[in-house]
């Protein structure tokens, strides 16, 4: 079975180094990064401390998410999406290359209808992205512009086979377009694991950043999305679960019970692996 990704949300709000230790303790393979913490790290001089946190760990980066800037000028329609739309395109895929990192994950933040121009726009970021040995992926996001697989694999489908796509389950299943038999076939790049009550809450932004359960924890049957992925070796596939805010001195524990959940629920899902 893959090595697991700690996704950044299910540890929310805790920077890079703090989910590296846990990330390592826990068991984790991998981890993901997002731009601005990466920009960070090289303003502070802190490149060659990450590269031995990470060997220390026996972690690698798993994937650069989330890249808004594919679309050019993207106004983010929440807040804690402006630092990473500040980030311009380019500067991700050097910030990919320059720590190793062979997958960055595109995600709208306009939450706004995507201009006719947006397939044209994505094909030219995964050519550049190609060109340094780095592959895009598209996640759909209910309340974005990219709101269920439909979108997404057109998205794709018109930048040709240099994009796949993230799923991620609780986009997934809050989705009402989306049907797993839609994922057969398709080429999958990430997979972020997460689970949920059978009924949706009122506020589905507050669901996403602040409700997720635990993989298998909930209604949601992953056995069910799961055995219609298939999943290549080195495909980031690990728990991305937003709840509420972690405290400090239980970073250890969560990432724990992420980890054994997800591998658990891997594990069931004799198709994965």
């Amino acid at each position: 079975m893959t090595a697991l990704c700690l996704w950044a949300g299910t540890l929310a709000g805790h920077g890079v180094w703090t989910r590296i230790r846990a990330a390592g303790r826990a068991g984790f393979g991998g981890l993901s990064v997002a731009p601005v913490e990466l920009d960070a790290v090289v303003a502070a001089g802190d490149e060659r401390r990450l590269r031995a946190e990470l060997a220390r760990h026996g972690l690698r980066l798993a994937c650069l998410d989330p890249v808004a800037a594919w679309l050019p000028d993207p106004v983010p329609a929440h807040p804690a999406h402006r630092a990473h739309a500040a980030v311009s395109a380019s500067r991700c895929l050097d910030l990919a290359e320059r720590f190793g990192i062979d997958l960055v994950n595109a995600i709208d933040v306009t939450w706004r209808p995507l201009p006719p121009t947006a397939a044209t726009h994505l094909a030219a970021f995964a050519d550049r992205a190609r060109r340094r040995g780095i592959t895009v992926t598209v996640e759909a996001q209910v309340p974005s512009g990219i709101a269920d697989l439909r979108a997404a694999h057109e998205l794709c489908r018109e930048c040709g086979p240099d994009v796949r796509l993230t799923v991620d389950s609780w986009h997934f299943f809050r989705g009402r377009a989306n049907r797993a038999a839609d994922l057969r076939g398709r080429a999958v790049g990430a997979v972020q694991l997460s689970d949920g009550a059978a009924t949706p809450a009122a506020d589905a932004v507050l669901e996403s950043t602040t409700g997720r359960l635990l993989p298998g924890d909930g209604d949601f049957g992953l056995d069910r999305l799961l055995t219609a992925i298939t999943i290549e070796p080195g495909c980031p596939v690990g728990p991305e679960v937003f709840t509420a805010p972690v405290p400090e001195g239980r970073v250890d524990a969560v990432a724990v019970r992420a980890h054994d959940a997800t591998r658990n629920v891997l594990f069931h899902a004799p198709a994965v692996g």
